[in-house]
This record gives C-alpha cells, sequence and structure tokens, in this order.
C-alpha cells in the first residue's frame, strides 16, 4: 500500500475569481515583511584596506650564492611580516583581542565603558571564562580580516549596531595590527643588524689577514718569474676582491638596516582608511523585497497544498 499527492495547480487560477483571498495573501506578506525587517538586529559596518609589499626574492642571490661558495652567510631572506596571512593572524592576536575589549569607548549618550560591556552587556569583564568567550566571539563575528581574491590586499571588516562603535573597533584592530608589525618589524631588523656587524667584522678582519698574506707572499717571491707562483698571486688577489666585494654589500646593507630599526616605514601600503558608516550594512531594502516575495511563495506553496489531495494507491 502506497500513497500518492496530486497537487491542485488549478487553484491558483481560481485566486482570480477570488481576489479578496489574494490580496489577504499580499497583504498578510507586506506586514510579516515589515514586521521581521524591523526586528532584525541592525549591523554597521567599518571597513579598511592595506597592501603588504613584496620583497624580492631574487635580490642580492648571485651574490649570496657566491658569497656562501667562502663560507659567508648573508642571512638573506624574505620578511613574512608582509605576508598577508601573518597579518591576518596578528590582527586576531591574543594581546590585540584583550587591548580592544578592554579598551574605554564613549557613546554618543556620553556613557563611558570597556567595549567588551557594549558588545555583551550581560557578562562580566573580570570573569576569566567571559572574557575568553568574548574574544573568540570578537575575532569569529565582530572582527573578520580577510584577503582579497584577486590580489593580495588585506580588508578589515568590523560588524557591529552601533555604527560609531563598530568605527572605533575598526580603528583599534588596525592601529595595533601596524603596531605589532612595527614592533616585530624592528626587532627583527635588529636582530639582524647584530648579526650583519658581526658578519662585517669578521669579513674585515679576514680580508685584511688575506692582504697581509698576500703582500708577504709577493715580498718572498718578488724576484721569480715562475708562472706557478703568478698563477697562486692571481688566486690570491682574485679571492681578495671577492671577499671586498661581498664586505661591501653586506656593509650598505648594515648602514640600510641601522634607518630601518627605528623606522615605521613596515613595507605597508594604506589604501583605505577606516571609516564611520553612514547607513546600515544589514537589512536593507533588497532584504524587504526578498522577504516579501518569499513570504508569498511560501503562502502560494501552502495554498497548492491545502487544495491537493491524496490518495491511497493499493497495489495488487
Amino acid at each position: 500500500m502506497s500513497y500518492k499527492i496530486i497537487f491542485n495547480l488549478k487553484s491558483l487560477f481560481d485566486l482570480r475569481k477570488n481576489p479578496k483571498i489574494l490580496f489577504k495573501f499580499i497583504f498578510l506578506s507586506f506586514i510579516l515583511s515589515i514586521i521581521i525587517y524591523f526586528i532584525t538586529p541592525r549591523e554597521f559596518v567599518s571597513r579598511a584596506s592595506v597592501l603588504p609589499s613584496q620583497s624580492d626574492s631574487n635580490n642580492l642571490s648571485a651574490m649570496a650564492s657566491l658569497a656562501s661558495q667562502f663560507g659567508y652567510n648573508m642571512n638573506q631572506s624574505n620578511n613574512p611580516l608582509t605576508d598577508p596571512n601573518v597579518i591576518k593572524e596578528i590582527a586576531k592576536n591574543d594581546n590585540v583581542s584583550s587591548k580592544i575589549l578592554n579598551h574605554i569607548f564613549t557613546s554618543k549618550a556620553g556613557e563611558s565603558k570597556e567595549i567588551f560591556y557594549y558588545l555583551y552587556p550581560n557578562k562580566d569583564l573580570n570573569n576569566p571564562l567571559d572574557f575568553e568567550s568574548g574574544k573568540k566571539h570578537l575575532n569569529r563575528k565582530v572582527i573578520n580580516v580577510y584577503q582579497d581574491i584577486e590580489s593580495s590586499i588585506i580588508h578589515f571588516k568590523v560588524t557591529t549596531a552601533s555604527p560609531d562603535l563598530s568605527y572605533e573597533i575598526c580603528k583599534l584592530v588596525f592601529k595595533d595590527t601596524i603596531a605589532k608589525i612595527n614592533s616585530l618589524n624592528s626587532s627583527n631588523n635588529s636582530q639582524k643588524l647584530s648579526f650583519l656587524r658581526e658578519r662585517n667584522d669578521l669579513l674585515k678582519l679576514d680580508l685584511s689577514q688575506k692582504q697581509d698574506a698576500l703582500k708577504e707572499f709577493q715580498e718572498k717571491n718578488i724576484s721569480s718569474k715562475s708562472p706557478a707562483l703568478q698563477l697562486e698571486i692571481s688566486k690570491l688577489i682574485t679571492e681578495i676582491e671577492i671577499i671586498k666585494n661581498i664586505y661591501m654589500v653586506l656593509r650598505g646593507e648594515e648602514e640600510t638596516l641601522a634607518v630601518e630599526v627605528n623606522n615605521n616605514n613596515n613595507g605597508i601600503f594604506l589604501i583605505n582608511e577606516p571609516y564611520l558608516p553612514i547607513g546600515r550594512s544589514y537589512p536593507k531594502t533588497r532584504n524587504l523585497i526578498f522577504i516579501f516575495l518569499f513570504l508569498n511563495l511560501s503562502f502560494i506553496a501552502l495554498h497548492i497544498f491545502r487544495n491537493s489531495r491524496i490518495i491511497e494507491i493499493i497495489d495488487d
């Protein structure tokens, strides 16, 4: 035994004969759409965008390869702090989240309190569980940091129920992220500068020793015209020139890093500053239209179903 539903599509055309029911459906859909539209929580979005610079991985590669053959490591590497994925992780760093939730924000009404209480009014900032829960929610629902599909541009997006609060959090996450990158970048440059200074001192000493060895070798064999001795002298001179070139390159890099240690130019270019949202981002008028159409389709489906019938099929 089985059952079959026979949908009565003809009932749709019958609605034309009874326009009151049709207008009732439309009016009810409109009223429900308006109610849903106005009870839906408002969302205001503030955004910012940055473009990390792309390091040249081939920079000084030939000189680095040559230096390695003589036992000198130029410690050449790309700056990982400008990698888009690293920037996203820094923006959602635990310290950044804590600073944001503890930041004192003054609303338009003149009320000053921690951002934590604006986002989670029923929770306690001093409760470790509530605070950890707040940080997780902040990074999952409030702050969204993502990379553009077609480029390396990083977008910061902050969504709250208040335009001023969204703007304030967007400024904080943007500022704290850049400050963290500057701090790490400065620390990294300081370590690299220290390494280069040590390397340059060793190169300078090695260069001086080889120059002294060449001078001594030439003085001992000043009267000799032997091809083998001339070849040995040529090799020593070539090695000294190579070490001298490596020293000059590393010396130039050392001078550059000495300037960059205290330089906040971290290779991140500002595309769009955080801005105060003027209008709400959600719901919009198109959402109201979608709800209205959805409810009308739902009423049509319900009307068809009510006028359909289920028949029992008896198997032989």
